[in-house]
């Protein structure tokens, strides 16, 4: 299939973040960049799908998230927007990918990675956070993006 990318490394620093990372770095811009930015691919502006994989490969090279089936099947349940989709797979996947309970998304990292606009972006995670299924845990301060996690208690979305 030609050349490899993965999209995150598992020595990454981005793995190892503390309670004071925001105030170190004080650029919300880039604080995922490392993540999604794998060192051989180069994105196109019609580049808007990431590369099917073979199953067959190992899938351990390219990493995967674990979900469990009582979330995707609440999930379904929620008839949720194309954008609330979008949010929340990519909260999976920066929370649960990672090993963590929650993480910090700035609304530029959402737009960079879902591709929706700002004024969609920041409307549909205020619906997602009214019924209950994403929960902010920090409020956004100057330099750091605001923490959120995934409400795993189904029973009480709204």
């Amino acid at each position: 299939m030609g050349e490899e990318f993965e999209l995150y490394d598992d020595d990454d620093d981005f793995l190892s973040l503390d309670d004071n990372y925001c105030d170190e770095r004080g650029d919300d811009d880039e604080i995922h960049s490392d993540v999604f930015d794998g060192e051989n691919h180069e994105e196109s502006e019609n580049d808007l799908h990431p590369r099917l994989i073979d199953i067959d490969e190992d899938i351990g090279k390219r990493g995967y998230t674990k979900m469990y089936h009582f979330l995707i099947e609440g999930l379904i349940l929620q008839h949720l927007s194309g954008c609330e989709y979008a949010i929340v797979l990519l909260l999976l996947r920066m929370t649960t990918g990672f090993g963590r309970k929650e993480t910090y998304l700035a609304n530029s990292f959402i737009i960079d990675k879902t591709r929706y606009d700002k004024n969609h972006i920041s409307a549909s995670l205020k619906k997602l956070r009214e019924r209950n299924i994403v929960i902010r845990t920090r409020e956004a301060k100057y330099g750091c993006p605001a923490f959120y996690r995934l409400n795993d208690s189904i029973g009480t979305w709204r």
